[in-house]
């Protein structure tokens, strides 16, 4: 590895580490957004407008409900200069983040997953972070910070969702099994059907934030016939939605029938 790489290597370590140590205190409640968000943001990005700023957000007292998008040109907070490519754009969004760690009901921010990183042949890059209830993830909630090619926030979308104190009692509570999840997805396929061997996938299992608050995911189908998606309560079993996976119907009939 030659120096500049070791130390460009160093310095996203030394960004990222001190980033992940911040956060909001554990967090407040009840949950309080600010009475003025573009005055707040401005505090970090005075060039802001409310042009640049749209806000559909609900204040509980568990945390925001809702969607912040905020546009323009957001330089970096830390010194990312020596940083490149990937490493930069992931050190950008982090710090943003970061900084918004109260507003957004953050209050470890370790644990954040990413969940995806593009770029563009332009040079403008997303990456896309997802966040953890316990081990699993919070079905619903993203935040995706946009950075251009000078290393400059572009665009930052924040789906935003309240953590109750029932949700973090019910991550830690026994559920069934994965394959009783599939045999509940399989007795609901079959219903008497014989058309051969039935395609289940494997499920996952994730939180939610209302009640049931944990969920198996899984995918099924009959032989030549479209998948439905399951949503299963992890702890009761029930099925508390299915949706063919089908974008069209043939004529003559519904194919998810």
């Amino acid at each position: 590895m030659s120096s500049r790489s070791l130390s460009a290597g160093l310095g996203l370590l030394l960004v990222t580490t001190a980033v992940l140590a911040q956060g909001a205190p554990p967090a407040a409640r009840p949950y309080k957004v600010p009475p003025n968000l573009l005055t707040y943001f401005k505090k970090w990005y005075p060039q802001l407008d409310d042009e640049h700023l749209v806000v559909k957000l609900q204040e509980t007292p568990d945390g925001p409900l809702g969607q912040i998008d905020v546009f323009g040109k957001l330089p970096p907070t830390p010194d990312v200069a020596a940083l490149k490519g990937e490493d930069r754009v992931r050190a950008t969004a982090l710090a943003f983040i970061a900084d918004q760690a109260a507003l957004f009901d953050i209050p470890y921010l370790a644990d954040l997953k990413e969940i995806g990183l593009k770029t563009s042949d332009e040079g403008r890059s997303r990456v896309v972070y997802g966040r953890s209830i316990g081990s699993l993830p919070l079905a619903g909630w993203s935040v995706s910070v946009d950075v251009d090619a000078d290393g400059v926030i572009v665009l930052v979308g924040a789906s935003l969702l309240p953590v109750s104190p029932q949700l973090l009692r019910a991550v830690a509570e026994k559920t069934i099994s994965g394959d009783e999840a599939k045999q509940i997805v399989e007795r609901d396929l079959a219903r008497g059907k014989k058309e051969g061997a039935l395609s289940i996938s494997e499920p996952e299992l994730g939180a939610l934030y209302r009640p049931p608050y944990v969920w198996w995911g899984v995918r099924g189908a009959l032989p030549d016939r479209p998948a439905f998606s399951y949503v299963i309560d992890a702890f009761t079993g029930e099925i508390t939605n299915k949706s063919c996976t089908a974008v069209a119907s043939t004529i003559g009939g519904d194919i998810c029938q």
